[in-house]
């Protein structure tokens, strides 16, 4: 079963007016947001989107969980908790940026994009996934 993803990728990324490229690295880790099981075995497929800021030195700020298709089925405070945990320096201070997990019946979590206006990033899960549903 796929744990997590751990990634640490480093872009070259050109800001407005900056004559060199600056250097971009982001450390972002696929957190496997836990799920019922109910939900697991279910035909739900939907996703999950967060806003956040980035702060001078890189780290999330103002972490707000505003779509959760499953209702409470997932928690907010996991969805929190993992972005607090990522990286994202080089990005211009106050960047506003959606991450997005989705989930796909009888596949599991399909993949996490994290996107904004200095930001395009995504991820693809591979691998056994969704085990839960060979049983």
């Amino acid at each position: 079963m796929l744990k997590s993803i751990f990634l640490s990728v480093a872009l070259l990324q050109s800001l407005s007016g900056a004559a060199e490229p600056k250097r971009v690295e982001l450390d972002i880790d696929f957190c496997q947001l836990p799920l019922p099981d109910t939900i697991k075995r279910a035909n739900a497929s939907f996703y999950v989107i967060a806003t956040f800021q980035v702060s001078p030195d890189g780290k999330p700020t103002n972490i707000k969980v505003v779509e959760r298709d499953v209702g409470n089925y997932v928690d907010a405070a996991a969805v929190i908790e993992c972005i607090k945990a990522w990286s994202l320096v080089g990005l211009p201070p106050d960047t506003r940026a959606v991450a997005t997990w989705r989930w796909n019946h009888g596949r599991g979590w399909e993949g996490l994009s994290v996107s904004g206006p200095s930001i395009s990033y995504r991820v693809k899960a591979s691998g056994n996934r969704c085990p839960y549903t060979n049983r």
